[in-house]
């Protein structure tokens, strides 16, 4: 997955999901989330599974590399039981899944924003996606 990404607000909290389903009677979706918004710009969290971050947050130098007014480029690469995310070109995160039955599901991609009792925007554009 790739493509070009905003956070307006500071304290947003988003990100894309991939092989990801929708968990049955609830609004919530299991899967891997490649996060971004406030202080947690390319970490990835298991969402509503483990509900823990795989990869560490940013520090102080390294969320620099986020543009925080303006777009940054989020390059997402999905591979058998690897996640890599790259923002503006600078990876921040390299996972490898240990647990072959999670590496291995299918789903799908979906591009989200947390609910919270502030507003929050995230807006997205030139999103592609190519098989590997």
């Amino acid at each position: 997955v790739k493509t070009v990404v905003k956070s307006p607000k500071h304290k947003t909290n988003g990100g894309i999901q991939i092989r990801s389903k929708r968990q049955p009677g609830t609004t919530h979706v299991i899967g891997y989330q490649c996060d971004l918004g406030a202080k947690y710009w390319g970490a990835i969290y298991d969402e509503h599974r483990r509900r823990k971050f795989l990869t560490p947050l940013l520090n102080s130098d390294e969320i620099k590399v986020v543009n925080k007014t303006d777009w940054n480029d989020y390059h997402i690469i999905c591979k058998d039981n690897t996640i890599k995310i790259f923002i503006n070109g600078q990876q921040t995160s390299d996972y490898i899944e240990a647990d072959a039955s999670m590496a291995a599901v299918k789903g799908f991609i979906a591009l989200q924003v947390h609910s919270a009792r502030h507003p929050m925007e995230i807006h997205y554009k030139e999103i592609f996606l190519k098989k590997l």
